[in-house]
């Protein structure tokens, strides 16, 4: 997952949604710092999922089993990264 340079923002504890598929996926490039609950808390505030809640899972195992393992290194910075989340 890669995205563009953004602003600093410390709003929502500096994480950030860099893409959003109707509600039902959604990624999320936040500080090594926050954990998995920070990061859908965050989410949830950002974007309201489709279903239920927004949910963090590592993307490379089943039942998605797609490209690499979430959470992953940022692209651009060295104290980031990217979560990937699904509305169950």
């Amino acid at each position: 997952m890669m995205h563009p340079p953004f602003p600093d923002d410390d709003t929502l504890g500096g994480a950030v949604m860099f893409a959003e598929l109707v509600g039902l996926t959604c990624s999320m490039c936040a500080p090594v710092i926050m954990g998995q609950e920070e990061v859908e808390a965050a989410a949830m505030l950002i974007t309201p999922p489709q279903l239920g809640a927004w949910q963090a899972v590592d993307k490379s195992q089943p039942p998605i089993s797609l490209g690499a393992k979430t959470p992953s290194p940022c692209n651009l910075y060295q104290d980031r990264q990217h979560w990937f989340l699904v509305s169950w």
